[in-house]
């Protein structure tokens, strides 16, 4: 009997040491840092993870696997003890928990439809766009999704969107991770392809446009040639904040005709209708757009408001500021998803929560791109992504306005 429940204590203090190593290894990629110290942060935190549990697991196989009934005179020690004091009920609440939140997931009622279709740029250019050498290797492993681009179309329901702007169409690109000797531009080149095939109104990305320095000579050309109807924007991410050009990374974005939005506001008029779009690209590149700016909502819910946000660690943020809509990426949907568990890794403050995907808690519809990019050639069973998001008004709203257009049709 004993030695079942000393199993299970183990087994627990080993699941919840496995969840804390995850939070650490997610909560670093968040940190307004340079790359080099979050890599040693990441490996140093590896090595504690290994170091403690070895050394743990080595008392224990010396000293016997008892935990409730040891021999008189052989206690455990003190800082075992506390390891299991912490660990344990981390394996034995939390953990279960995010295993039942992730296998019996809860639809978001604000996600009416969602289509999408894989395109394998192999196939489509008839190479591997990647230059030579290990990446290049790792990128042809079987399996690996680097090149298989989904076109996926969502249609997202905004509770105060106005009838006037049901239908509104959005091309949602994000962290294109430009590298001059990972990526070759004909990858970039088909992925602007795909978008302008959405045929979307506007055209929004949300940062991490680059990761070299020779690549913003690449953003004129490239983004040049997006189509829309009532014009792009962009903000920037972390990666733009560590190659360290952004005023020259600014003004390439404004060659290729988009509006750049970091920390600030802009209204956009759509067929007389106002909105109101604002970027925040905390906590690399202050300030966000100020709320106490945000423009004074009417009785009916107008206008409506729309963020550009690099993290969905931001989310708090946009949901502060009353938004109706908030667009993010940074986390690559995780990079590699299990079967049905998804990811376990996703560079966020809630771990895995937002790794990619719609979700919504009042007021705010959120948006999660997976991303078309990213530093290592590496996606399993997570597609890079390009979206259009096509907005709606509520089913009710919407068909007694349509009711009210028949019944001025048939008047007249």
């Amino acid at each position: 009997m004993f030695w079942a429940l000393d199993a299970a204590i183990l087994a627990l203090a080993l699941a919840g040491h496995f969840a804390l190593g995850l939070a650490y290894a997610n909560h670093v990629h968040t940190l307004r840092l340079p790359r080099g110290v979050i890599a040693l942060g990441t490996r140093t935190g590896q090595l504690a993870f290994v170091v403690i549990w070895a050394t743990i697991a080595w008392w224990f196989y010396r000293h016997g696997f008892g935990i409730v009934a040891r021999p008189a005179g052989d206690s455990i020690p003190a800082v075992f003890v506390l390891f299991l004091l912490v660990t344990v009920p981390i394996g034995a609440g939390p953990v279960p928990l995010w295993f039942y939140r992730r296998l019996w997931p809860r639809p978001c009622p604000q996600l009416r439809a969602s289509i999408s279709t894989p395109y394998d740029l192999v196939e489509r250019l008839g190479r591997h766009p990647i230059a030579p050498g290990v990446r290049a290797r790792v990128a042809q492993l079987p399996g690996n999704q680097c090149f298989e681009i989904d076109l996926a179309e969502k249609e997202l329901v905004l509770p105060r969107l106005p009838e006037s702007l049901d239908g509104l169409s959005i091309a949602h690109l994000s962290d294109l991770h430009l590298h001059d000797g990972l990526f070759e531009q004909a990858f970039y080149d088909e992925a602007i392809e795909l978008t302008n095939e959405l045929r979307a109104d506007l055209v929004m990305i949300t940062g991490d446009l680059i990761d070299h320095r020779a690549c913003i000579d690449w953003i004129p050309p490239l983004l040049g040639r997006l189509e829309s109807r009532w014009g792009g924007f962009a903000i920037f991410g972390n990666h733009d904040w560590l190659v360290g050009e952004c005023p020259a990374l600014e003004a390439a974005v404004a060659a290729a005709g988009l509006t750049y939005l970091g920390g600030r506001w802009h209204r956009l008029l759509v067929d007389g209708e106002e909105i109101w779009l604002a970027g925040n690209e905390l906590p690399w590149l202050p300030p966000a757009a100020p709320l106490d700016a945000r423009p004074r909502r009417g009785a009916d819910g107008r206008p409506l408001s729309i963020a550009l946000v690099h993290t969905p660690d931001q989310y708090a943020w946009a949901r502060r500021g009353d938004f109706d809509l908030m667009l993010s990426g940074h986390t690559h949907g995780g990079q590699v998803a299990l079967p049905r568990l998804g990811p376990l890794f996703a560079a966020s403050r809630t771990g895995v929560r937002y790794a990619s995907g719609v979700f919504y808690e009042a007021p705010t519809v959120l948006h999660v791109s997976r991303g078309l990019a990213g530093c290592e050639p590496l996606r399993f069973n997570c597609r890079p992504e390009v979206t259009k998001l096509t907005l709606r008004c509520p089913a009710g709203r919407r068909s007694s306005a349509d009711d009210a257009v028949q019944e001025l049709i048939a008047v007249g």
